[in-house]
């Protein structure tokens, strides 16, 4: 297990999230399948929460195609 910090919400409070890297990489590598996304070194993917506190990626953080 990995430990996440995130910025302070408003709405949520603002302490350390254990993760589970494993299922976390596993998932990206099926968002990689499913929508083509190649991930390379020096590569960069924004992890976001949406306003109902659901996950989304992003490639670039000025992108407006987003993965849920």
């Amino acid at each position: 297990m990995a430990t996440v910090l995130e910025p302070k919400s408003a709405s949520r409070e603002s302490e350390p999230k254990s993760v589970d890297l494993d299922g976390f990489l596993a998932q990206l590598a099926d968002l990689s399948r499913r929508f083509g996304i190649a991930i390379g070194d020096g590569a960069q993917l924004y992890v976001m929460e949406t306003e109902d506190y659901q996950r989304a990626y992003r490639t670039s953080d000025e992108s407006d195609l987003s993965f849920a």
